[in-house]
C-alpha cells in the first residue's frame, strides 16, 4: 500500500505535551494521526458523528439541544433585563411572534421605505 505524508504546524508548547502524553500511553504520533484519520474514514457517511467526536476532542463538544435551549433562555433573560434597565418595552402583539413574522414585517417595513409597497 502506497503511503503519503501529512505536515501540520501546531504551537511548539502543545507539539512538546502531546508528544509527552502519546509517549506515556505508549503511542507515537504517526500511530495516533493514523487512528484519527481511520476513525474519519469509517465515518465518512456520518459526519455528525465524525464533528461531534473531533470537537469533544477538541475540547470544544457541542451543546446538547437542551443546553442550547437553556442558552436561548438565558441570552433571552440578558436582553428583557438591559431593555427594562433603559425603559425600553416591546408591545404586546409583537412580543408572541416567531422570528419569521417578525422579519416578514420587517421585510414589508423596508418595502414601503424603498417605494416597493405591493400591497
Amino acid at each position: 500500500m502506497a503511503s503519503g505524508q501529512i505536515n501540520v504546524r501546531v504551537a511548539e508548547s502543545l507539539r512538546v505535551q502531546g508528544n509527552l502524553a502519546l509517549e506515556e500511553a505508549g503511542w507515537s504520533p504517526s500511530r495516533a494521526i493514523r487512528a484519527i484519520w481511520q476513525f474519519a474514514a469509517q465515518h465518512k457517511g456520518n459526519p455528525a458523528e465524525l464533528r461531534r467526536t473531533l470537537e469533544r476532542l477538541e475540547g470544544n463538544p457541542r451543546k446538547s439541544p437542551t443546553e442550547r435551549m437553556r442558552l436561548i433562555e438565558e441570552g433571552r433573560s440578558i436582553v428583557d433585563k438591559g431593555m427594562t434597565e433603559l425603559g425600553l418595552s416591546i408591545s404586546p402583539e409583537l412580543a408572541n411572534l416567531s422570528y419569521n413574522e417578525l422579519r416578514e414585517m420587517a421585510y414589508g417595513e423596508m418595502l414601503k421605505e424603498m417605494g416597493n409597497d405591493q400591497a
